[in-house]
């Protein structure tokens, strides 16, 4: 008997762990939206705080699909999709200049990027790899506990 509590128990350390990852993320967003907004300039890639600023409309699409019953799953889908497809057009973006030059006085100005700009944009973007990793991990580390103990209960009964 004792033994069916612990895959409840880190079931339910699954749902802090995703949830506390679901509100990082949230914040990640609203911080990339609201730097990617400013006026910091990268000549050297356009596109890094244009790929920024974008991240900020996520957060209402997600609340969005919260607020509205009947579009709630074309709502998180489109969400999904949108935010998959824009990471992976970032991180190509962010890491194919990596380490430009910060030093806007140099002989060729189109090399130059905002060093704030830059290495937020590249450091966000490696937390966000972090975040969905441990997202993926506690969902699969749950779901193959909840497997086991299914078949054991089957067995039981």
């Amino acid at each position: 008997m004792e033994g069916s509590q612990r895959p409840q128990f880190i079931c339910g350390l699954r749902y802090i762990t995703i949830g506390l990852t679901l509100f990082f993320l949230y914040l990640i967003f609203n911080f990339q939206g609201m730097v990617g907004s400013g006026v910091l300039d990268c000549p050297r890639q356009p596109f890094i705080s244009f790929y920024m600023s974008l991240y900020g409309i996520i957060p209402v699409f997600l609340a969005l699909s919260l607020w509205c019953n009947w579009c709630n799953s074309v709502c998180w889908s489109v969400t999904t999709i949108f935010f998959c497809c824009w990471f992976i057009a970032g991180s190509i973006v962010i890491y194919s200049i990596y380490e430009p030059k910060y030093d806007k006085t140099t002989a060729q100005p189109d090399l130059y990027c905002n060093k704030t700009l830059y290495l937020f944009a590249f450091w966000f973007t490696n937390m966000t790899y972090i975040l969905l990793a441990l997202l993926f991990l506690s969902y699969c580390c749950c779901r193959q506990r909840g497997d086991g103990d299914n078949e054991t209960q089957t067995l039981v009964r």
